[in-house]
C-alpha cells in the first residue's frame, strides 16, 4: 500500500496529477489494466517471520479491482468480519468469518479518552496491552485510517485461541499516561474510559442473519463472452459471398437474428463450424442465421490440403451463408467493440458477434461459442433494456444510475482530460439535444443559471474540438458559448488565441483576435494576469501591431519579474524579442 506524503514538499518533482490521468487512460486504450486482475491476497503469520498464503483456503482470491479493506465484529460473534470495496463491481462485498471453532477465546474493547487531558474522546492513538496468565503479551494501536479510503471498526479485537486466560488489562493514552483496568472477562466487549480503572461491560447484539452467497470458482472457459448494457446500431457492414460479390450484414439483420462468425483455417474454427453444423437444428428453431466469414486473403491457403475458403467449409459440412470479411467490415466490427468496451484488446479468430433484428449489436463472443449461452442469450433479445442490462453482468445487483445522478458537462470533461474526444463529445452533444434552449436574458435565478449552464457545455465542447484539432469548429462552440454568457474571459481568451496563433489562414484573423482580447481586457484584474496579457500581445502581434504587443508583453514580463515563474518568465522574454523583430507568433 503506498503511503500519503506526510508533507507539501514531498509534492515537488512529481508530475501534475491530471497529466498522469491522461497518460494512465492512454496507457489503458493501448491494452494495459489498472490492476492486472490481481486477485486478492490473504496470509497467516507462522510466528517465525515468515508467512502462508491463504488466500484461496480463507475465499478472499477474487479477482476483483480491490481497493479498501475494513476490519469489524460485524455479527457480533466473537471473530472479525471484513468488508471490502472494489474499483469494479461488486463495489462492496462482505466476507462472514466462520473459521473460529466455539471454543475460542476473545475479547473486544471499545476506549473513551478525556480530551481534558489531551486525548481523542474516540481513544486514537492509544494502544491496549494484554497480559496471559502463563506469560505472553498481546499488543494493538488504534489507528484513524488503515489503508486506501479505509476505516476499520474503532472496537479493538483480540483472538486469543484456545484455553487463554487474561492476567492483566493496560491501556497507554496518547498523552504518555498508562492505566490499567479491572473487570474484563473473556468472550465479552468492553468500554475502556479512561480515569475509570474499571471496565464497563457493553452490548452484545444478537447474531446477524445474512443470506449466504457461497463463494463459486470461475467455470474455465475459452469463451469470453461480452454483453453490451446497450445494443449498438451497426454501420453498413459489407462482405463478399462466395461467388465474390458484395452483400450487407444489414440485409439479412433486417430479416432476423443473426450471428456473424469470423473465422479461418484453425482447429478451435473448424471445431466451431463443426458445431453448427450439427446443431443446425437448435439454431433454426431458434431463429438464428449463421454467417460465416473467412478473415484470410484470397491466396491464403490452408496449411494442409491447399484448400481455399469455399472448398473447407464444403468439407467440414458446412451450407449455411459464407464469404469473405473485408478490411472495411473488420475495421468497423472492431471499432464497434470499443464503443463499448473499455479495455479492448482486439478481434481474434474464432469471433462472433450476435446482431439482432434490425441491426442491432447485443452481444460479442470471443473464442468458441457455447451453444446453451448462445440460445440463452438469443431468447433474451427484444426483450427490452432491463433484459439487455441485466444479461450484461455476471451476477445480480442494482444499477445505481438513478441514485448517483452525475453532470454529464463534468463526465465530459473528464473524458476531455482523459484524451477520449469522441466520448466528451458525444456527452456533450446529447446534453444539448435534451436541454439546448435560445439564449435569453436572465429575469431570474432559474433562466440564469440555464443560461451559465448552456454557456459551460458549448466552451466545453469548443475545447474539444481545439484539442482535437478543429480550431475552425472550436471558435464556433466558443461564439455560442459567449451568446449566453458574453463576459466569460476563459473564453474570449481561447477565441482571441486561437485567432491569432493558428497556422490555417483560414482560421488565423489578426482583427478578430484584437477584439476579442480587448473586450477581454475590460474584466476585473487581466491586466494582473500575465498569461492573459500573452494573449493579448499575441493579438495585437498577428494584426501587424507589435509596437502594441511589445508595450503588453513587457506589462508581462514586469509582473512575472521577480516571483517564482521562472518559466513563464522565459517565454514572455523570448515572445519580445520576436515582436521586436516584427514576428508574430504561429502555433
Amino acid at each position: 500500500m503506498s503511503q500519503s506524503p506526510q508533507n507539501a514538499a514531498e509534492e515537488s518533482g512529481r508530475e501534475n496529477y491530471l497529466g498522469a490521468f491522461g497518460e494512465l487512460a492512454v496507457k489503458i486504450r493501448a491494452g494495459a489494466s489498472f490492476s492486472g486482475r490481481e486477485r486478492n491476497c490473504a496470509f497467516s503469520n507462522r510466528g517465525n517471520g515468515s508467512f502462508t498464503d491463504v488466500s484461496g483456503l480463507t475465499g478472499f482470491n477474487f479477482p476483483e479491482d480491490g481497493r479498501g479493506l475494513a476490519l469489524t465484529d460485524w455479527d457480533h460473534d466473537g471473530d472479525v468480519d471484513v468488508w471490502v470495496s472494489n474499483r469494479t463491481a461488486p463495489r462492496l462485498r462482505f466476507l462472514q468469518n466462520k473459521i473460529p471453532s466455539a471454543d475460542a477465546q476473545w475479547v473486544s474493547f471499545r476506549l473513551e479518552g478525556d480530551p481534558a487531558k489531551s486525548v481523542p474522546r474516540d481513544g486514537i492513538g492509544a494502544s491496549i496491552q494484554l497480559e496471559l496468565k502463563g506469560g505472553g503479551k498481546r499488543v494493538k494501536t488504534l489507528h484513524a485510517g488503515e489503508g486506501f479510503m479505509s476505516q476499520s471498526s474503532k472496537w479493538i479485537h483480540f483472538g486469543l485461541g484456545k484455553g487463554a486466560e487474561i492476567e492483566r488489562v493496560r491501556v497507554h493514552w496518547r498523552n504518555g499516561d498508562f492505566e490499567e483496568f479491572e473487570g474484563v472477562a473473556l468472550r465479552g466487549r468492553w468500554h475502556l474510559k479512561q480515569g475509570a480503572g474499571t471496565a464497563q461491560e457493553g452490548d452484545l447484539r444478537k447474531t446477524v442473519s445474512f443470506e449466504e452467497n457461497p463463494l463459486i470458482g470461475r467455470k474455465e472457459s475459452r469463451l469470453i463472452r461480452i454483453a453490451l448494457s446497450q445494443p449498438l446500431k451497426i454501420p453498413d457492414l459489407v462482405y463478399l459471398d462466395s461467388g465474390k460479390q458484395e452483400r450487407t450484414v444489414n440485409e439479412l439483420a433486417e430479416a432476423g437474428v443473426v450471428l456473424v462468425n469470423l473465422w479461418n483455417a484453425c482447429e478451435l474454427c473448424e471445431n466451431e463450424l463443426g458445431m453448427f453444423v450439427e446443431k443446425a437444428e437448435q439454431l433454426k428453431r431458434a431463429g438464428v442465421e449463421i454467417l460465416a466469414l473467412n478473415t484470410d486473403s484470397f491466396q491464403a491457403l490452408r496449411s494442409t490440403g491447399g484448400l481455399e475458403p469455399k472448398a473447407l467449409l464444403k468439407e467440414i459440412g458446412f451450407s449455411g451463408l459464407s464469404g469473405i470479411a473485408t478490411k472495411d467490415l473488420m475495421n468497423l466490427l472492431d471499432s464497434s467493440i470499443s464503443k463499448s468496451v473499455y479495455n479492448h484488446r482486439g478481434t481474434p479468430v474464432p469471433t462472433s458477434f450476435l446482431i439482432d433484428r434490425g441491426g442491432w449489436l447485443s452481444i460479442v463472443y470471443k473464442g468458441p461459442v457455447d451453444l446453451e449461452i448462445l440460445l440463452d442469450d438469443v431468447s433474451k433479445l427484444g426483450k427490452g433494456p432491463e433484459i439487455s442490462r441485466a444479461s450484461a453482468v455476471p451476477f445480480p445487483g442494482r444499477w445505481a444510475d438513478k441514485v448517483f445522478v452525475t453532470n454529464p458537462i463534468s463526465n465530459a470533461v473528464i473524458y476531455l482530460e482523459g484524451q477520449y474526444f469522441d466520448d466528451a463529445r458525444g456527452l456533450l452533444e446529447d446534453y444539448l439535444k435534451e436541454n439546448g434552449s435560445p439564449p435569453v436574458q436572465a429575469q431570474d435565478a432559474k433562466t440564469h443559471t440555464q443560461n451559465r449552464q448552456q454557456a459551460e457545455a458549448y466552451y466545453v465542447l469548443g475545447e474539444v474540438e481545439r484539442l482535437s484539432g478543429a480550431p475552425a469548429k472550436a471558435i464556433a462552440h466558443y461564439e455560442k458559448s459567449l451568446q449566453y454568457h458574453s463576459r466569460q474571459v476563459l473564453v474570449l481568451n481561447q477565441i482571441a488565441w486561437v485567432c491569432a496563433t493558428n497556422a490555417d489562414p483560414k482560421v488565423r484573423n489578426g482583427a478578430k483576435a484584437v477584439t476579442y482580447a480587448e473586450f477581454m481586457m475590460r474584466a476585473p484584474k487581466v491586466a494582473e494576469n500575465a498569461g492573459l496579457l500573452g494573449t493579448v500581445a499575441a493579438a495585437y502581434a498577428s494584426a501587424g501591431r507589435f509596437s502594441d504587443a511589445i508595450k503588453v508583453t513587457r506589462q508581462a514580463i514586469t509582473l512575472l519579474t521577480g516571483s517564482a515563474q521562472s518559466d513563464p518568465l522565459k517565454v514572455q522574454m523570448e515572445r519580445l524579442r520576436r515582436y521586436e523583430k516584427s514576428e508574430a507568433l504561429t502555433e
